[in-house]
């Protein structure tokens, strides 16, 4: 394996990663889902913090063109496995996106959902420590976006929680410091939500 080619590989990765991990957060519920909400906000703001833990232990932040990527840490075949699951979030969000326009027109003024004072703490914990980790890139601010069929929510939130926990999956070099990065994003998320988060994590981050 050529190290030069990973690294170029790497470059593209990162770029490709933190599209993804930004493009999470424009993302908005309708408020017709009422009883899934808070549980479906929680499953996407879980995997948005498990892509970006496992994102900080290959050091994804901080790659710019003149690093690379450990030749230890995975092969060249991994990379391309990487790039194809995180494309595959990225082009979901993109697609749900562009959906969401078709409807956002019929709907009222108030439609898009809030969450309950303790829901919205959680999603305000998580974003802060995804927006940590992203310390050397800058995206310009979009404009958020909601979905508002049930149909469209569960089939995004089941199909990105699979292509994440497919890609956490990858570079097994990595899973000591992605453990470690979950016993401290518990303790930061606080003691009061986590039977919460457990009950959400149980099926979609084992290492939660």
């Amino acid at each position: 394996m050529e190290a030069g080619g990973l690294g170029i590989g790497a470059v593209a990765l990162a770029g490709l990663f933190n599209n993804v991990v930004d493009s999470y957060g424009y993302v908005r519920l309708g408020k017709q889902y009422a009883r899934d909400f808070e549980t479906s906000q929680a499953k996407l703001d879980l995997s948005r913090l498990q892509l970006s833990r496992w994102g900080e232990a290959l050091g994804l932040a901080s790659i710019t063109e003149t690093t690379q990527l450990p030749t230890a840490l995975g092969s060249s075949d991994e990379m391309k496995k990487a790039k194809n699951a995180l494309g595959n979030i990225f082009n979901l969000l993109d697609d749900a996106q562009h959906l969401s326009k078709r409807y956002e027109q019929r709907e009222s003024g108030d439609a898009v959902a809030t969450l309950n004072p303790d829901d919205l703490e959680l999603h305000r914990r998580v974003q802060r420590i995804v927006t940590q980790r992203q310390r050397n890139t800058g995206f310009l601010k979009k404009a958020a976006w909601a979905l508002y069929r049930k149909n469209d929510l569960e089939n995004l939130v089941e199909d990105i929680t699979d292509l994440t926990a497919q890609l956490v999956n990858l570079f097994p070099a990595t899973k000591q410091r992605q453990q470690e990065l979950s016993t401290a994003e518990l303790n930061a998320l606080g003691d009061e939500r986590l039977l919460f988060i457990k009950n959400i994590a149980d099926d979609q981050d084992p290492l939660a």
